[in-house]
């Protein structure tokens, strides 16, 4: 019989949320200094600190957002079954990450949608 390596649920699902692409030639763009949280941080030549430019844009903060959202669902949905994600395959959690950003599309998507059009045309509703 096989040992199931028992993991974190919070280590599980960082694999699943996503990250801005890496940049090849940044080590030669820009230095690393340790911020006051001792943390490394890229900084530009005059020490400012510099974040990468996918993480700025916009369509990645909503995928972003939205695989988070997917990803507590999901969590939520794993303890109300009263299991543990360990004991979950990969392929199975991805999944379910997956059919829970399209309920969360399906779900909030025209409301978004509606919020995004008005936005654009200068009204913008707080509901």
């Amino acid at each position: 019989m096989k040992k199931i390596k028992k993991k974190n649920e919070l280590a599980i699902f960082e694999e699943y949320r996503l990250k801005p692409k890496e940049d090849p030639y940044e080590p030669n763009k820009y230095k690393y200094k340790k911020n006051k949280l001792g943390k490394l941080v890229k900084v530009n030549e005059y020490g400012i600190p510099v974040k990468s430019e996918e993480a700025k844009s916009i369509t990645f903060k909503v995928k972003s957002y939205l695989r988070d959202e997917a990803i507590k669902e999901t969590g939520h949905l794993i303890r109300s079954m009263k299991s543990q994600a360990y004991k979950f395959k990969k392929g199975e959690l991805e999944n379910l990450i997956k059919e829970q950003e399209n309920k969360i599309i399906k779900k909030k998507g025209w409301k978004w949608l509606r919020m995004a059009a008005l936005a654009q045309i200068g009204i913008f509703p707080f509901i």
